[in-house]
């Protein structure tokens, strides 16, 4: 869940700031709603201040790649779809494939923003 957390808060991020929205008010809106989180506040403040690099890590990329990869694992021996985590799963693997694997797993962040739309 926390990379799926993670790739969504990035996205929402990127919509907010190309529909017009400072990421400060998009913040503030995030954190007096009922989506607010200290994980978003942490992250929030990691982008803001682009710390992604190995030293400023709570969880590394690559332990949460793993995570996911568990969980696709398991979903495919019980038969659960697993939609969203599948597509988190491919940006993480995506950061990793650009050296990512030893910073934070918000460092997926830069690689979202810099993808097109399909």
């Amino acid at each position: 869940m926390l990379g799926v957390m993670t790739t969504t808060f990035s996205e929402a991020i990127g919509l907010a700031e190309k529909s017009g929205l400072k990421r400060e008010e998009f913040f503030d809106v995030l954190g007096s709603g009922a989506l607010q989180s200290p994980w978003y506040t942490i992250k929030g403040n990691a982008v803001n201040k682009e710390l992604y690099q190995p030293e400023d890590v709570t969880f590394q990329m690559k332990h949460a790649q793993k995570d996911l990869r568990l969980a696709l694992e398991l979903g495919e021996e019980v038969n659960q779809s697993l939609t969203v985590a599948r597509e988190a799963n491919a940006l993480f693997l995506e950061a990793m494939a650009q050296g990512l694997e030893d910073c934070d797993l918000i460092a997926v962040h830069p690689v979202i923003a810099k993808k097109a739309p399909k």
